[in-house]
């Protein structure tokens, strides 16, 4: 354990108001094959939807999952379509949101994913932080200089940080780096002053014992760990010891000692299913909290799934605790959701047309994927005609830029067009600038005249 000074950014606790949550659908990308990858798609449509009954939710799909999530979610649930989305673990991959310290910025973190330590190859969430934190904020990403996965870092919104050091500190994320270096990065991007290092265990699961299915805050001063099923199925038994001996003297970054419960993890053999064998970790401190609720796994261990009801409802008694059977999703290591702080702008998403083209007939198409509050907002053609200079011919212009072709905000989508020539015979032609590198701005009014 050791503290830091006070940093610029900080991450609200998970309890504090969120604007919507962020969470992925896995196509034929990911590690899920046939049927499990069905399950998998059902299950995350299914925890979105619970969701959606506290607060919005956007959800990334590929193409390939586009129409049949579209037609399966709650109303208060927003698709976007992104093509590099795979897996599910968003948390792991995304961006993670923080605040200013004046609190007139929000800014997301790019902890550049590595798989877990490279133990599957690229797929495209390592460039979901980047593109989500610019498309949310405007701004893009604060870079880490370290790796590291969302489901590895827990705060409580008040200065204290806890993790397992084998998530973290480990050769196959940061080789070379010393505790002191790691923390240092940690204290400037999350503005954290106390860390609560747990020793973890490395090489059981994919995550290196991820702390969201170990130990989690319920709020500064309290922490629920899982307790590894008697039964001796759980992968963590040491790492359970090591957190509990630490915490139980332990004290945050506020001085309050703290305060430990415990929650049993279901026993495998009671479960339907048990799917991703070798990443098996049954948790139920794998939670979300929402707006008003928290929803934690069901596993289908009646027994262990009540008294864990039954926890969580006195933990948290002024929300509402929904338990979602999630056998699939919550089995491997990782969370579902990304949270989005309150003060997040209401943004609207867009979606390109399959490949920009350079030819004026053939513009590409922008149009937004959700409703601002005002209503729907008009679609904006952005013309890609006379040649283009930055990206070159059969680019696809939005995911290869996307901080310089689109911003958008409550009110309006702007959409950056790159011309060779200055003058264009088009309606909108007096908002076409000869700036630099001939990178001009078209204005929604004007180009809607």
């Amino acid at each position: 354990m050791s503290s830091s000074s006070e940093a610029e950014w900080y991450q609200p606790g998970e309890i504090e108001a969120q604007q919507r949550i962020l969470m992925a659908c896995p196509n034929s990308k990911s590690d899920s094959k046939g049927e499990l990858l069905e399950d998998a798609q059902n299950e995350v449509i299914n925890i979105a939807n619970a969701i959606a009954e506290f607060e919005p939710v956007t959800l990334f799909s590929s193409s390939e999952t586009l129409d049949k999530v579209k037609s399966q979610v709650h109303k208060n649930v927003s698709v976007l379509c992104v093509e590099e989305t795979s897996h599910l673990w968003i948390r792991d991959f995304g961006p993670t949101f923080v605040r200013s310290r004046d609190g007139k910025l929000l800014r997301g973190v790019d902890w550049n994913f590595n798989y877990w330590g490279e133990k599957r190859a690229p797929s495209g969430d390592e460039r979901i932080a980047k593109v989500a934190a610019q498309w949310i904020t405007d701004i893009p990403p604060l870079a880490a200089s370290i790796v590291a996965e969302g489901g590895a870092i827990e705060v409580d919104g008040e200065g204290t940080f806890m993790a397992a050091e084998t998530a973290i500190i480990n050769d196959n994320r940061n080789p070379g780096m010393s505790k002191e270096q790691v923390e240092k990065e940690l204290s400037r991007l999350l503005g954290v002053q106390k860390f609560l290092w747990l020793a973890g265990e490395a090489g059981k699961e994919t995550t290196d014992c991820h702390i969201d299915a170990l130990a989690r805050f319920i709020r500064p001063g309290v922490v629920v760990l899982s307790k590894p099923s008697p039964q001796g199925q759980g992968k963590y038994s040491f790492a359970y010891n090591n957190a509990r001996d630490i915490l139980s003297q332990a004290t945050n970054a506020q001085g309050r000692k703290i305060v430990l419960h415990d929650c049993l993890e279901p026993d495998l053999g009671k479960l339907q299913r048990v799917s991703e064998g070798e990443n098996c970790v049954a948790s139920y401190v794998n939670f979300l909290n929402v707006n008003g609720g928290v929803i934690i796994p069901k596993f289908g261990d009646e027994e262990r799934d009540t008294q864990a009801l039954e926890l969580f409802e006195n933990l948290y008694p002024d929300r509402k605790v929904s338990q979602i059977l999630g056998q699939f999703i919550f089995i491997p290591v990782g969370s579902y959701g990304e949270v989005m702080p309150d003060d997040v702008v209401q943004v609207v998403y867009k979606a390109a047309s399959e490949v920009a083209s350079e030819d004026p007939l053939h513009p590409a198409i922008w149009r937004p994927t959700i409703d601002t509050p005002q209503g729907g907002i008009p679609v904006v053609v952005s013309m890609t005609g006379g040649g283009l200079t930055m990206a070159g011919v059969g680019v696809d212009l939005l995911r290869q830029n996307p901080e310089s072709w689109v911003e958008c905000s409550q009110s309006h989508i702007v959409v950056s067009v790159n011309y060779r020539v200055g003058i264009c015979d088009l309606p909108n032609a007096r908002g076409l600038v000869n700036g630099q590198q001939y990178l001009d701005i078209i204005d929604q009014s004007a180009a809607l005249e």
